[in-house]
């Protein structure tokens, strides 16, 4: 049965510790910018253009894209239809 981290830490005789969160505050630049070309390419499409504007205002072209509103559609990721999530 594993320890807990409290009884690892204990026997490895270390009294301070940081936990550092950074990994559980979203999706991150570098991910995003990876495929956003990609995306908006696909932006393109009419039926991915409108679910986008449902998710993220002031989207009017493509173009307008951006990481912000790459940020939103990542929130509300689980409220996706069909077209931005093939």
């Amino acid at each position: 049965m594993p320890k807990t981290i409290t009884q690892r830490l204990q026997s490895a005789n270390i009294t301070e510790a940081a936990i550092i969160d950074e990994t559980f505050d979203g999706i991150s630049n570098e991910v995003i910018e990876k495929d956003l070309q990609t995306f908006i390419a696909a932006l393109g499409r009419d039926d991915v253009l409108q679910e986008a504007r449902a998710i993220c205002g002031g989207l009017e072209e493509p173009e307008d894209f951006d990481l912000d509103c790459a940020k939103t559609l990542w929130v509300a990721r689980n409220s996706w239809g069909g077209s931005t999530s093939s």
